[in-house]
């Protein structure tokens, strides 16, 4: 069972793998050291007391959510790891596989009505592709830039939970991500594989999801940035929820216009984030 633990814990070196075991999720060696401590649980071994004993922790798998929850919030990434088989069919060990993985900007928080984008950065040439969506909403908005100045005055007008990015690009989207006005946002970083934001593969991602010949119906047909970033967050997305993702069924062409620009010294000074959370936890009631 260690084996099978260790062979999948492998392909997920970066999340926090939840292990079905009956009842239980478990985790085990250093994820189950990092998850007692962030979770406030009991930590273990199997073997105690010989020289192989193996750290080990565990939580209810009815209970997940609350915990998964918790460690989204603190930044890390979930894997899901469940029986594929049947127990009474199986021969042997029972067979198991990740099924989905959570992160923060796929995890979706049924405790708030706050809106959680996951957001998709890639340079090409002389313009940036961005392309964001709300993980619960079916519709990619995308646009490509000039500059970083503009990259960075857009993201901090969004709720960002995470940015995605080629593997290539790390040490310049990690610039751009200090930037005053994002380093407050908490936003988790994720790079991704290089190949997903070639804007061929990209583009024949798209048309392929979307049952088109071509992007011109979306707006972005001339922009291999836009498309690079939205073939690559749509690929990114298949990866973590490993399904093909039916709900998301549009892609739409953000432009500032449609918006009044407020500067985000202004946002930030005159507290607005606040004030629309407030608004929008109101109610109205009619006085008779």
């Amino acid at each position: 069972m260690l084996k099978q633990y260790q062979r999948i814990k492998s392909q997920h070196k970066d999340c926090i793998l939840f292990f079905r075991l009956g009842d239980f999720y478990e985790m085990f060696y250093e994820d189950a050291k990092e998850a007692s401590s962030l979770l406030d649980l009991v930590l273990t071994s199997r073997g105690k007391g010989t020289a192989n004993h193996v750290p080990m922790c565990g939580i209810p798998y009815h209970a997940a959510e609350g915990y998964i929850a918790r460690l989204i919030k603190a930044g890390k990434k979930v894997a899901i790891c469940e029986q594929v088989e049947d127990p009474a069919a199986a021969q042997g060990i029972v067979k198991r596989d990740v099924i989905r993985v959570i992160t923060s900007g796929t995890f979706l928080d049924e405790s708030t009505s706050d809106t959680r984008y996951i957001l998709c950065l890639a340079a090409h040439g002389k313009h940036v592709g961005l392309s964001f969506i709300d993980p619960a909403a079916g519709t990619i908005q995308a646009a490509q830039l000039d500059n970083d100045k503009n990259v960075i005055k857009l993201i901090s007008r969004l709720p960002v939970c995470e940015c995605i990015f080629p593997v290539a690009q790390e040490e310049k989207i990690k610039l751009i991500f200090r930037h005053p006005l994002l380093q407050t946002k908490n936003i988790v970083l994720s790079s991704h594989e290089d190949w997903c934001f070639n804007p061929e593969i990209a583009k024949k991602t798209l048309c392929e999801h979307f049952g088109v010949h071509n992007l011109r119906g979306f707006g972005i047909e001339e922009m291999p940035g836009a498309i690079a970033s939205s073939g690559a967050l749509l690929e990114y997305l298949r990866q973590m929820n490993r399904q093909p993702l039916r709900h998301i069924d549009k892609i739409t062409l953000y432009s500032d216009a449609e918006y009044v620009f407020i500067s985000p010294a202004a946002v930030f000074g005159l507290e607005l984030e606040n004030l629309f959370k407030t608004i929008n936890n109101t109610i109205t009631k009619e006085v008779f």
